[in-house]
């Protein structure tokens, strides 16, 4: 095997390492979305329950209930911030973040609540910051 054919071949697996590379980083933000998602999810989910129990919304999120399991408060992933800004007979909004991800999501509802939404596109609800 000559020198150029060794170049060659090191350049290519080279290039084929850097792909793999970038590509499992996508995966890492990836999932950090799929974090955020599923918290914001829950979170609509206790909101609504809330909101059939008491005929309102409320801003404090240990006042819900993990829709999954009702004999836990609701509580975020790691690394998932949520506040509820806005809260109240009429509607309410829901602030979420990822402490590794540059942007902000947000989803507002009104009364009676929308079905719950598709997140599958959440990016569509989140901004990077200014």
């Amino acid at each position: 095997m000559r020198l150029t054919d060794k170049v060659v071949i090191g350049a290519v697996l080279l290039g084929l390492t850097l792909v793999l590379m970038a590509r499992r980083g996508n995966r890492k933000v990836d999932s950090y979305y799929a974090s955020l998602r599923s918290d914001m999810l829950r979170a609509i989910d206790a909101q609504n329950t809330y909101f059939a129990a008491h005929g309102r919304y409320t801003t404090v999120l240990d006042s819900l209930r993990d829709p999954y399991n009702e004999r836990r408060h609701f509580e975020p992933s790691p690394g998932v911030e949520l506040a509820v800004t806005r809260a109240d007979s009429a509607g309410w909004e829901l602030v979420g973040r990822h402490q590794l991800l540059p942007t902000v999501c947000t989803w507002r509802d009104g009364a009676p609540p929308r079905p719950v939404p598709d997140f599958s596109g959440i990016r569509r609800l989140c901004t990077d910051p200014p």
